[in-house]
């Protein structure tokens, strides 16, 4: 038992002590073995612990060293969990830094692939016709290049309608800024070159992407790479076929309608135009003067579309403007022809048309010379919102629309009618499509330019667009064509 005593404050008797002290009072520096205790008055006290205080102090010892394991050992976790966090917080900041870097990527390729898939609505106000191009015979050698389309950047696939296969080839044109020709190149590739396959007699191209999401384009437009397949006409079989890019055929190719097959069109005026759009899935063709129950004075031709299943879809008639020649002149002359060789789908479903008259007189090259001429005109049409007939009505004279945005549709089931069912006479007549003039322009003389290509090209600073064209010189045709290349901008 541990005695302390004490003395009292107010008579200095002593008292009893509580014999034990606090751990507070001996964690806080309470009274140790053998020391002097000052009680009131003078005496001195030396006060002597027995065992049992000796073991509350070991035992106050031994808490203070576990306390001080468990502070340590908490400091140490604490660090270790400071440490964890930092080094998780710049882990964390990092993934987030590269996430928002990706994010920023992504978003900027969709907003391109976005900005490429929504329709462009066209004023076509102005219209602008560049410096037209003569390439060197180095780079375009003399040929009979018909139709062309876009592939991306400076790369177009032409078709050339007397090479064998499906007659592709591809150029390189690069053009300016302010819409001009830079320069261009040809190079035919392997599968043209070596192909068994000849005499189709290819006119017109049309390139559809493999995209088919903004995921897929989006993957494309980041690589640069161009992917997709090549829709090539030909007028010998009235065909329209599938190619890889490499120009090999895939098998594929479009159901053509029994009512332009070979025996329904005039000789060598059959599918010459080939467009395609990708936003509205659509393909578009016509022969290049009007099949032979419409009448070849008739100027009527008919604008067929089909759909990404590649079957016959929906069919417009059109009809093109008076010849300068009359049949007479065209009948004595060494060549014409008037028809329309292409067609451009624009994203809004409207179409540019292309019209052409070619006459070249007979005669000496004198004569050829001064009496030659090409005249063409770039018209639009806009098939969409308009009234559909469910009959076709070859001998029945259409009526042009009285209104701007009526036009009459003939349905693929018509198309598929017999050419006796075609004879029959409908009380309504057909209404023709609505035309709008973009531009005109004539060729003659020594710079004669048959062009027979048409397709969008690169879009230009400023928000201009670029309308390339491509002339088919008939292989130099004795020094009166070449290989011409004509660019418009508009807006």
């Amino acid at each position: 038992m541990f005695a302390f005593l004490g003395v009292c404050s107010g008579c200095g008797a002593f008292r009893s002590v509580p014999n034990r002290v606090p751990a507070s009072y001996l964690v806080g520096g309470g009274v140790p073995q053998d020391t002097i205790v000052n009680v009131k008055g003078d005496s001195s006290l030396t006060v002597k612990p027995d065992s049992s205080a000796t073991g509350v102090l070991n035992d106050n010892s031994a808490i203070l060293n576990d306390t001080s394991k468990v502070y340590s050992d908490s400091l140490r976790r604490a660090i270790t969990l400071r440490d964890s966090l930092i080094r998780d917080s710049i882990i964390r900041d990092s993934i987030i830094r590269d996430s928002l870097v990706r994010d920023s990527i992504v978003r900027d390729s969709l907003e391109k692939v976005a900005a490429m898939h929504e329709p462009i609505r066209y004023d076509f106000s102005p219209v602008y016709q560049t410096d037209v191009y003569v390439p060197s015979q180095q780079n375009v050698p003399s040929g009979e290049y018909s139709g062309i389309t876009y592939l991306g950047g400076n790369r177009y696939a032409v078709v050339h309608d007397k090479l064998k296969g499906g007659g592709i080839v591809f150029f390189d044109i690069a053009i300016t800024n302010n819409g001009k020709v830079a320069s261009a190149k040809a190079t035919v590739p392997a599968f043209t070159s070596n192909s068994k396959v000849s005499g189709r007699d290819n006119e017109g191209v049309a390139f559809v992407p493999a995209a088919s999401s903004f995921s897929e384009a989006a993957q494309a437009s980041e690589s640069g790479t161009i992917s997709g397949t090549l829709f090539v006409s030909a007028e010998s079989n009235q065909s329209i076929v599938e190619y890889t890019l490499e120009g090999k055929e895939t098998g594929r190719s479009l159901k053509i309608p029994s009512a332009f097959g070979k025996d329904k069109i005039n000789s060598n005026n059959g599918f010459e135009a080939l467009t395609y759009n990708a936003l509205t899935k659509t393909f578009w063709t016509t022969t290049e003067t009007p099949l032979k129950a419409d009448g070849k004075e008739s100027r009527l031709l008919r604008l067929q579309s089909f759909g990404s299943n590649l079957k016959a879809a929906k069919q417009y008639l059109y009809k093109m403007d008076s010849p300068v020649k009359s049949a007479a002149e065209a009948s004595a002359a060494k060549a014409y022809v008037h028809g329309v060789p292409a067609l451009v789908a624009l994203d809004d479903g409207s179409l540019i048309v292309l019209e052409r008259e070619v006459y070249v007189p007979n005669g000496g090259l004198f004569a050829k010379a001064l009496g030659s001429f090409t005249r063409t005109l770039l018209y639009v049409v806009s098939p969409n919102g308009s009234s559909s007939t469910s009959t076709l009505t070859s001998t029945t004279p259409p009526q042009q629309s009285s209104s701007s945005t009526k036009a009459s549709a003939l349905s693929s089931s018509a198309q598929k009618s017999s050419s006796s069912s075609a004879q029959k006479t409908s009380s309504s007549s057909p209404e023709l499509l609505e035309k709008r003039l973009l531009v005109s322009f004539s060729t003659s003389s020594l710079n004669l330019a048959n062009y027979e290509g048409m397709c969008l090209g690169p879009e230009l600073p400023g928000g201009w667009h670029t309308l390339i064209l491509i002339a088919d010189s008939q292989g130099g045709s004795s020094g009166l064509t070449s290989e011409y290349i004509k660019v418009l901008v508009f807006r």
